[in-house]
């Protein structure tokens, strides 16, 4: 199952590479849920990423979102200090 799910991903991906003109470095801004589901099943994202996508991806957070993360008190600290290592951003509200 998970290797026909993979090969669809490659399939579609491949797709808006050549007709929407996507190109290599690939960068996705993640929100707060996405470390927190990786941090669960203790996952390496950028390696995900760099797997599922066949080519080198940034992975990047905005600013608002660790602000918001560091809001949410003491039962987020470790998600807030892993959401800090990634590469930010700056958000525009």
């Amino acid at each position: 199952m998970k290797s026909k799910r993979g090969k669809l991903i490659k399939k579609a991906f491949k797709f808006y590479r050549i007709n929407c003109g996507f190109f290599e470095p690939y960068k996705f801004i993640i929100d707060g849920n996405f470390p927190e589901v990786a941090l669960k099943k203790k996952t390496e994202l950028k390696a995900k990423f760099d797997k599922v996508f066949n080519g080198n991806c940034y992975i990047q957070i905005t600013n608002c979102i660790i602000k918001e993360l560091d809001l949410l008190g003491d039962d987020f600290k470790e998600l807030y200090l892993a959401a800090r290592q990634i590469f930010r951003i700056n958000c525009h509200q």
